[in-house]
């Protein structure tokens, strides 16, 4: 259970010449307190307090209020009430404060306010402050309603913000946002705060409310014109399980939490309630994310989760929900939590597989591996395989605020987690195609880009990945993952020109190979030993020539039914609907239709529209040619940054792609070392050769991948060469 510790302190009045002057600590339950919430006192002194804000976002160190005249009485709540419903000033102290009042003692002279930074660092903190909200806004998508808005901040909280349990030696800001949101770190004031900010940050009105004799607080949010209780706090459960996010206390109305509060661990915590408005609407008291307890991702109008309802044969399940409430498994969690220690058989009554999801890929795990998978896809992967030697379980995966994937492995659910950042457990054990799994002696540069040298893998499904350090993957050396038992299905990359000598020799378990056309030389033995094997390829390719020589069976791409070289006019796609041009496309049979295609392509890429679309007899022409081209066989190039409409029409179907074009880029303008630290510097969106320069070596130093070492204190410019571009990254030196 998570509580507030009681810091109800009486203020003490020191007496000075003509004027009171006291050092004044909060007192959360004074009459005014005990009776309205932190909005309605605000309300009551509009003017004061705005007037305040302003002064402590000025950092005034001394505040004169004396023509305000504000009863003695009411300073602290009034105080409190602006911290509260102002959550970005977190510098300000939460507990104390100075003050001054008249000879009289009843009307309050001036405010000197207490900062938990020092006064020169505090535009620094703040800066620290903003980026950090911005990370944890980092996927909200815009065109959402509030109430998806409003669920994912929630998840974000939960997911990323650790409820402090020894407050007694914690620093003051784990009762304000900065905690939340810097720290990482907070009781439920500081959860609170951090949500109410966010929400504000994304225009949707939450307001703080508290309970005087739980000490506990919580949110009252605003959706669709109508309020509902939102506790953040306890639907982040302690001890937690990495990933865990309940949804217990999101968008309940004022008897629903009453309900809620006489059952189980959280038992009156929300007792008497001081909230401005009532949650009265009991809309999504019993909505069907009340039982869900992992991260719920909304990806192209569809909402992901784990569904931990297991059954007989299955123990969890990915999921994925419409707006109708019809729901469809995507993969099965089949594999039991054995309980440690125990006889063999025991095991937990549930399971614990989370979710996790950074922009392209779903992760979630098992007890034993961690898998990825994109959206809508049927091809999984294994990234990470627990060791055999290892008896504890897998308790759950998330994304930390340094960009790492973790995971907690542990000897029992009930226990603190115990985080690993993945590629730190066993690197050379993760998925070649995760770019932090391939080190630097895995490979080698050529003149025609990377060679893959060695890989030592327990993934089942290979992707191997197009680009290492922006170069294009090109040859895999000879023996490279020979006599590896462990992998079954490996899809080889379209930069891909050579495959080595006995490159998969005794593979006894691979069963498909899929073989671009760009391979022209295809080793000896390569597949000599893999009685499973089937290749997969193209017509008239060197991939069916080596199959007809070496008596393999052999999956024409060019005729398999799934191929987007197939006719539209046959598509599975009704009209209206979206189809992203990166998975393949089967086609439906009907004619005069519209179809509606997504495309996303850097500055200077190019796309064949053959791909999906059959172009015989088409008339293709792009909207804004400033913006992209458009050939008369379907190659479009992009130009600038935008978004774009390219129409493909033809006797018996048009088709619409919204190409949205973005610049090519780094994965940061500046950044931040301290001496002796390392940074990466990674571009995006470029296949062409690129190279890295220093302006300063003696301050911080690149290698030929991108790898920044900062030497000494100072400021360098780090140049990344693409082509006849160029693009910089800020390097200080502290």
């Amino acid at each position: 259970m998570k509580r507030v510790v009681s810091l109800f302190i009486i203020l003490s009045l020191l007496i000075s010449g003509e004027s009171f002057a006291g050092a004044v600590e909060f007192i959360y339950n004074n009459d005014l307190m005990k009776t309205h919430s932190t909005a309605e006192i605000v309300s009551m002194y509009p003017e004061f307090c705005e007037y305040l804000a302003g002064q402590l976002r000025a950092l005034n160190e001394d505040i004169s209020v004396k023509d305000f005249k504000i009863p003695k009485d009411d300073i602290n709540s009034i105080y409190v009430s602006v911290l509260y419903e102002n959550p970005d000033l977190f510098y300000i102290s939460p507990r104390t404060f100075d003050t001054t009042f008249g000879s009289d003692d009843t009307l309050l002279v001036s405010i000197r306010p207490n900062f938990l930074f020092e006064k020169s660092q505090i535009p620094a903190e703040i800066e620290k402050f903003n980026t950090a909200a911005d990370y944890f806004l980092n996927g909200v998508d815009s065109s959402w309603s509030d109430l998806y808005k409003c669920r994912y901040v929630h998840d974000r909280i939960a997911t990323l913000v650790e409820y402090t349990q020894d407050i007694s030696s914690s620093p003051l800001s784990i009762y304000t946002s900065y905690g939340a949101l810097v720290n990482n770190n907070a009781v439920c004031e500081g959860y609170t705060l951090a949500f109410n900010y966010l929400l504000k940050r994304l225009g949707i009105e939450s307001t703080f409310v508290h309970s005087i004799e739980a000490n506990h607080s919580w949110s009252l949010t605003k959706i669709g014109g109508k309020y509902y209780h939102i506790d953040v706090t306890l639907d982040d459960p302690t001890f937690d399980n990495l990933g865990r996010v309940n949804h217990v206390f999101f968008m309940v109305s004022d008897s629903k939490l009453k309900a809620l509060d006489s059952e189980g661990m959280n038992r009156d915590m929300h007792v008497n309630p001081l909230a401005k408005a009532k949650a009265s609407d009991q809309g999504y008291d019993n909505a069907w994310w009340r039982d869900v307890n992992t991260f719920i991702y909304r990806i192209n109008n569809f909402d992901y989760y784990m569904n931990q309802s297991y059954g007989s044969s299955v123990y969890g399940a990915l999921t994925k929900r419409d707006d109708n409430g019809h729901t469809k498994v995507i993969e099965k969690i089949t594999t039991r939590w054995n309980v440690y220690g125990q006889s063999e058989g025991a095991f937990w009554e549930r399971a614990f597989s989370y979710l996790a999801y950074d922009g392209e890929y779903l992760y979630y795990n098992d007890c034993d591996e961690i898998f990825r998978t994109k959206p809508d896809s049927t091809f999984f992967e294994v990234i990470y395989k627990k060791p055999e030697a290892l008896a504890y379980n897998i308790y759950g995966i998330a994304f930390k605020p340094d960009g790492g994937l973790y995971t907690t492995i542990k000897e029992t659910p009930n226990t603190e987690d115990i985080l690993y950042r993945l590629e730190s457990i066993l690197p050379n054990n993760l998925d070649p195609s995760h770019p932090d799994a391939i080190k630097s002696d895995y490979y080698t540069q050529t003149d025609s880009g990377i060679k893959l040298m060695h890989f030592d893998v327990y993934a089942q499904k290979l992707l191997i990945p197009n680009t290492i350090d922006s170069l294009p993957v090109t040859e895999l050396a000879d023996s490279l993952f020979i006599n590896n038992n462990t992998i079954t299905t490996v899809i080889l990359p379209d930069t891909l020109l050579s495959i080595g000598d006995a490159a998969f020799y005794g593979c006894e378990n691979l069963e498909i190979v899929t073989i671009p056309k760009s391979v022209t030389n295809i080793g000896k033995n390569a597949f000599t030993g893999c009685p499973k094997l089937s290749i997969e390829g193209y017509s008239g390719s060197t991939a069916e020539a080596f199959a007809k020589e070496y008596n393999l069976h052999f999956i024409c791409l060019d005729k398999k039914t799934e191929q987007p070289t197939t006719s539209p006019d046959s598509a599975n796609v009704t009209p209206g609907t979206t189809t992203s041009t990166t998975q393949k496309s089967s086609t439906a049979k009907a004619n005069n239709l519209t179809y509606y295609l997504k495309l996303k392509l850097y500055v200077g890429q190019k796309y064949n529209l053959a791909e999906v679309l059959k172009l015989s007899g088409s008339t293709i022409t792009c909207k804004n040619p400033k913006l992209a081209s458009v050939t008369k066989k379907g190659i479009v190039k992009a130009k600038k940054k935008g978004k774009v409409k390219i129409n493909v029409k033809t006797k018996k179907y048009k088709a619409v792609i919204n190409l949205t074009i973005k610049p090519v880029r780094l994965n940061a303008k500046k950044k931040t070392l301290k001496k002796g630290q390392s940074f990466t510097v990674k571009i995006y969106g470029t296949s062409t050769v690129v190279s890295f320069r220093s302006s300063n070596k003696r301050v911080a130093s690149v290698s030929y991948t991108g790898k920044v070492k900062a030497k000494r204190k100072g400021s360098a410019n780090i140049t990344v060469k693409y082509g006849k571009k160029k693009l910089k990254c800020k390097i200080k030196v502290k």
